[in-house]
């Protein structure tokens, strides 16, 4: 069998690639009758196994640019998804925000005319009467007039014409130090 070119190990591969078919003796027949020469017929049959890994290499290449496609449009939905969320999450801010405008519209509307006037005061301070005719009379009701504020510093209460304290609860509403004068902005407070 050497000498003629064709290994042991070669014959026994043979063998094993027919061994799969009911028909292996008359497809080796045919194989040879269809190359004339077994040398002929194994050469086909590598030219084949060839042509079957070329077309599975383009095919696995094809899937591989298929799969690599995949992942970029995975990866801008991604981005596209990241983004809106990004939206939403700021679209609900600017609700919240909206509705608190809205609130704050609908319990200050009356008063606007007051607050613009504060913003357009160089500065201002907030008082109330330390009188004891105010003191008592707020235990009763409160007073509307026993609080004020003004851009400058009283020598007396308007009302009452007593004495006069930093309104503490102004100045704590506001997160202010007692005292300060406040400077009033239109849209914040500097």
């Amino acid at each position: 069998m050497e000498r003629s070119g064709f290994s042991l190990e070669l014959m026994l591969d043979l063998s094993k690639e027919f061994a799969g078919y009911k028909d292996a003796k008359d497809k080796l027949a045919e194989g040879l009758k269809k190359h004339a020469t077994l040398t002929g017929y194994v050469m086909a049959m590598e030219k084949q196994a060839e042509e079957q890994k070329s077309a599975l290499n383009s095919e696995l290449a094809g899937l591989k640019a298929q799969v690599d496609r995949e992942r970029t449009y995975a990866k801008k939905l991604e981005e596209d998804r990241y983004s809106l969320v990004s939206s939403i999450t700021q679209l609900q801010a600017d609700a919240a925000h909206e509705e608190e405008l809205r609130r704050f519209y609908e319990v200050y509307y009356n008063v606007s005319r007051f607050l613009d006037r504060l913003a357009n005061w160089d500065q201002v301070a907030f008082f109330r009467c330390n009188s004891a005719a105010t003191a008592i009379a707020n235990m009763v009701s409160p007073t509307p007039w026993s609080h004020f504020c003004t851009d400058q510093a009283p020598l007396v209460c308007p009302h009452c014409k007593s004495g006069w304290i930093f309104d503490t609860e102004a100045y704590e509403a506001l997160h202010m130090p007692l005292g300060s004068w406040v400077k009033f902005k239109k849209g914040g407070q500097s």
